[in-house]
């Protein structure tokens, strides 16, 4: 800077040619360096939605000391609600919190015969045959083009950036190291390390379970596992129950929030002798405590080839993790359940084996066990959604039911690893059923009653009474985003494209299927309103164009985004 500094004030006292080629190559070499520089700080902050043309380098970096300082563990309450505020205390117990999540409770899961089900389908011999067999290299790079470049790094620390930026030259090396663990069936251990980054759930994590593990492969793993997903992806909807909406091409959560907000509509609404309730059920670290013999059944199960299922099983059971904790990997973990959060294979395996819980509710209403809900006198029967492990059942509210639901969730508890949380988990009766029963049945089923379940994917479930203010979360939400960003650091275009592409999303999925409030709609509007122009609930900037003209677009003269409102019509029109 100094020399360009010198050449500049050269030139304005006598112009020289060659002083203007000298200050033309530095200037490309301050771009370069300047470029550089922010990538840097973009890649440490982890912001992947601004766009290429604003610098905002001050910007990444408070971005990180703000992410930094939200995920370091500075203290943490034990599970009789002590607090550890010591270094070397609070490591030892988080490793040995998570340890014993990873570690079996028991050598061997006990059985029981398969249940039958409608929805109980495998795959044809020819479909097997697709899903079979070795790799070719246009599996493997299209596999690896499918990550996303700068990812956090597994243990290896290279991104999967670095092996697209390098193809021509570690190229031939990763084709030959996939290749061999599909024609050895295993994933070499060194292969499968992993770290665990502990992700906050809540806004100040005070326990463990308020954290959750993310794990970190390394690049070259989560090239196979994707090679894997992409075989199965395009036959899950035929060995997947269609009650299960989560990672199932052509199926959306969408459709579950729209089936449960008309259900509990209509349970809220239930008059007569006969009563029904809905049951929101929570599992204790689903993820984590999936055991490895129950993952393999199932996949014998749907009649996946042998070749691929034993890759799968070592990609599941050769896996050994450390605990990142503010950085510093701990002492090395060898889990013997659980599937990692974070891998790309985990989202299947979870539902495949959620599904064998669909097909034993099944069983139970072929057997007039379990009694389903409608939500109109000529509409379809429901016993039960799935969104992976978001789970509502749906029965008649009496005592056989309720032994059957609980009868249910304690085999599949049982076979599985799972644990149903009856702290977390809750029911919900139709105003017909009176105070007594629904004590007696609470008592059968080991869960609270509540008057109101709730989020259900996010999405508030209205029930009689229902507000307006059930959907300031929202409004909250897109507060604590802005609270991590300094709009100061920031230009105007940079800020519209914040606008555009963060604030915009957060009340996207909400506004899919419900109209919102005019006043949380309203409300929305005026936060992306004072941060275009910089205002803060401490300072106030003039907004020196009106809304109205803002929100035009380009060619009439405005910067080209939309009105809340307009963005609620237009997403709840892909209904229709």
């Amino acid at each position: 800077m100094s020399r360009l500094n010198g050449i500049q004030r050269a030139l304005a006292l006598r112009p020289s040619e060659f002083l203007v080629k000298l200050e033309d190559e530095l200037l490309r070499d301050m771009d370069l360096v300047l470029k550089q520089e922010e990538e840097l700080w973009a890649l440490k902050s982890r912001v992947n939605w601004m766009i290429q043309g604003d610098r905002n380098t001050n910007f990444y970096h408070v971005s990180t000391l703000v992410r930094r300082k939200r995920n370091q563990i500075m203290a943490i309450k034990n599970v009789v609600g002590d607090w550890i505020n010591e270094e070397g205390k609070i490591k030892e117990f988080i490793r040995s919190g998570f340890e014993q999540i990873f570690l079996s409770s028991h050598s061997c899961v006990s059985r029981l015969d398969p249940a039958t089900s409608q929805w109980q389908l495998r795959l044809s011999e020819l479909e097997k045959v697709n899903v079979s067999g070795g790799v070719s290299e246009e599996e493997i790079k299209a596999a690896l083009w499918s990550l996303k470049p700068f990812k956090a790094p597994g243990p290896d620390g290279l991104h999967a950036g670095f092996f697209q930026k390098f193809w021509p030259i570690v190229g031939k090396s990763v084709i030959e190291e996939v290749q061999k663990i599909f024609d050895d069936r295993k994933v070499p251990e060194a292969l499968n390390s992993t770290h665990i980054a502990l992700i906050p759930k809540i806004r100040g994590p005070e326990t463990l379970g308020n954290y959750r593990p993310i794990s970190l492969c390394n690049t070259v793993y989560k090239v196979v596992t994707k090679i894997i997903v992409a075989r199965l992806r395009p036959y899950l909807d035929k060995i997947i129950s269609p009650m299960q909406t989560a990672f199932v091409p052509s199926r959306k959560g969408i459709d579950n929030i729209i089936i449960a907000q008309e259900i509990i509509h209509s349970l809220g609404k239930k008059k007569g002798k006969t009563g029904y309730m809905a049951l929101k059920i929570d599992l204790e670290k689903a993820y984590d405590k999936l055991e490895w013999n129950f993952i393999r059944d199932m996949l014998i199960r749907v009649n996946l080839p042998m070749d691929i299922i034993d890759v799968i099983m070592s990609c599941v059971s050769t896996v050994f993790t450390s605990i990142l904790f503010n950085g510093e990997a701990l002492d090395l973990i060898y889990p013997s359940r659980g599937i990692r959060q974070g891998d790309s294979l985990s989202p299947y395996l979870f539902i495949l084996c959620m599904d064998y819980l669909g097909q034993l509710i099944e069983e139970k209403c072929s057997e007039n066990l379990w009694q389903p809900v409608k939500a109109s006198q000529s509409g379809p029967a429901f016993t039960h959604l799935f969104f992976a492990d978001d789970l509502i059942l749906f029965a008649k509210a009496d005592g056989v039911n309720c032994a059957t639901i609980r009868e249910v969730l304690d085999t599949f508890c049982n076979i599985s690893g799972q644990t149903v949380s009856e702290a977390k988990s809750r029911v919900y009766f139709s105003p017909n059923v009176d105070r007594d029963t629904r004590e007696a049945l609470c008592d059968i089923l080991g869960f609270a009653s509540t008057p109101y379940l709730g989020k259900y994917l996010g999405f508030p479930l209205k029930q009689p009474g229902s507000s307006s203010h059930d959907y300031d979360f929202i409004l909250d939400r897109v507060k604590q985003k802005l609270s991590g960003w300094k709009a100061n650091l920031l230009s105007l275009a940079g800020r519209r494209v914040l606008i555009q592409s963060s604030l915009a999303a957060i009340p996207s999925y909400i506004m899919q299927c419900s109209y919102l409030p005019g006043r949380v709609l309203n409300g929305l509007d005026r936060v992306n309103r004072n941060f275009l122009w910089g205002s803060t609930d401490l300072a106030k900037k003039i907004h020196w164009v009106g809304w109205e003209k803002v929100t035009k677009s380009k060619e009439e003269g405005g910067l080209g985004l939309h009105t809340v409102k307009g963005r609620n019509v237009a997403l709840l029109s892909k209904l229709n």
